[in-house]
């Protein structure tokens, strides 16, 4: 008489008996951090650049902790160009959050040409 674990095992069962119930992930929930407006965005981009950009786009935050004036400075892409950072006054919880390997994710809210801050970007944090 064969025992009935022998028998799974044979018939390659056990693995899927033996592996723990899988629960079921929660699902991320973005919590939004900051809505603010791009600093510098005239030193590094024109306003004919900006006819490119729209409400939606997804922009990518780095943080720059080198720089020589921000330790905290956090440089804000839109694809690959560099359109400036993460206003001063509003990077301290936010850096901290991306150096302690927060994922976080940004995207373009407004764009306004002829405005010295012309784009209004929102950064969500995954809870």
């Amino acid at each position: 008489m064969i025992k009935r674990r022998k028998l799974l095992t044979l018939l390659g069962v056990t693995s899927a008996l033996a592996a723990p119930a899988v629960r079921a992930q929660k699902p991320i929930r973005l919590l939004e951090v900051l809505d603010a407006e791009v600093a510098g965005f005239g030193y590094y981009q024109t306003d004919e650049f900006l006819t490119h950009i729209s409400s939606g786009d997804a922009l990518t935050l780095k943080r720059e902790p080198d720089n020589k004036h921000d330790q905290r400075a956090i440089e804000v892409y839109w694809g690959e160009h560099k359109i400036g950072y993460v206003p001063r006054v509003n990077n301290r919880a936010l850096s901290r959050l991306m150096d302690n390997g927060e994922a976080v994710s940004a995207e373009v809210t407004r764009t306004l040409a002829g405005n010295w801050k012309p784009v209004k970007f929102v950064v969500r944090v995954g809870v």
